[in-house]
């Protein structure tokens, strides 16, 4: 079990009035299940067709002979299987999810050269009812998105920080940072990630945020985010997901490499040292920010802001000393 990937989050998204199950591994790739796959195309995994997939580790209902011309390199290597365990520690297979929207090309492309076999003439209609739903909303985005769900208290004090740490010109962009960011965040320190922790530790998360994403930015593209607000869809409270004509690709990039990042480390000391040797190769150096324990976790203040007034009195009290004040 060590040597194969595992499920960091799990979900569901709503495709084409379909709930499909999705999910975040351990190294980053989103990933559709197998038995969503088949849903999403209208497809049964029984039988033969079962048979086929365990045979050949790919979609049986893509033929590569069929539709050669159709297929780019990074569409074959997708349509092989990824083994990976679950949170309940199944072993299950899937898919890159970024394979839905290039099957659903594939058999548009085949239908309109009349090259889609007679029986699979239905997957082109599914094909163009699922790629007008992911021509607005990236796949990505809308797995990152539902994670967000469960999270919704949670995310409303994220959003406290950014409106109160980072000032008026970076606040509306918090809604690009998928709540898979703060819970990995507090996950490589050890901590909780709860209402009441996230609350102790508004100044600290802003200035990581700041040193990991908005310093890494180009200088062009933060006058950009100062002087303009991203189009974002809105569909439900905190499920909120990139227009195609965003403004800054940039920024939406260097969210996902840090996510990614955090994703493969252990804590935060990992984190930071993996993140140093990135610096490196770009010919720049950074000093680690803080200090850590024998676990890798972050040693820092508790904030005077999460103290209640008893707990600051009973901390001048503790800290009182008689000599110095004489």
């Amino acid at each position: 079990m060590e040597n194969l990937l595992k499920v960091s989050y799990e979900s569901k998204i709503i495709l084409n009035k379909k709930k499909l199950s999705v999910a975040i591994l351990n190294n980053g790739t989103r990933i559709i299940t197998e038995e969503a796959i088949f849903k999403a195309f209208n497809k049964s995994r029984r039988g033969r067709v079962k048979k086929e997939v365990d045979d050949k580790k790919m979609l049986p209902f893509i033929d590569i002979h069929n539709y050669q011309e159709f297929i780019d390199e990074d569409l074959e290597k997708m349509l092989k299987t990824i083994n990976y365990y679950t949170i309940d520690k199944e072993l299950i297979k899937g898919y890159n999810a970024e394979i839905l929207p290039k099957l659903c090309k594939v058999y548009l492309a085949a239908e309109k050269q009349k090259k889609l076999p007679t029986q699979q003439l239905s997957l082109a209609k599914v094909s163009e009812d699922l790629l007008a739903e992911l021509l607005e909303r990236e796949i990505k985005d809308l797995i990152d998105n539902s994670v967000s769900y469960k999270y919704d208290k949670e995310n409303k004090e994220v959003l406290k920080i950014f409106k109160k740490h980072l000032g008026k010109d970076f606040y509306i962009w918090q809604k690009i940072f998928p709540i898979v960011f703060f819970k990995e965040l507090f996950r490589l320190n050890g901590w909780s990630f709860i209402i009441a922790e996230i609350k102790i530790r508004p100044s600290i998360i802003s200035t990581w945020i700041n040193k990991l994403i908005f310093e890494e930015l180009p200088d062009k593209t933060i006058e950009e985010l100062q002087s303009s607000k991203p189009k974002i869809g809105y569909i439900k409270p905190f499920d909120f997901f990139l227009t195609n004509d965003i403004g800054n690709p940039l920024l939406k990039t260097q969210i996902n490499k840090v996510i990614t990042l955090f994703l493969l480390s252990n804590n935060m000391e990992q984190m930071w040292s993996q993140f140093n040797i990135l610096k490196l190769k770009q010919g720049k150096q950074i000093d680690m920010p803080y200090n850590f324990n024998e676990k890798g976790y972050t040693i820092e203040p508790i904030e005077e802001v999460s103290l209640s007034d008893f707990n600051k009195m009973l901390k001048i009290a503790v800290n009182y000393n008689p000599k110095k004040n004489q």
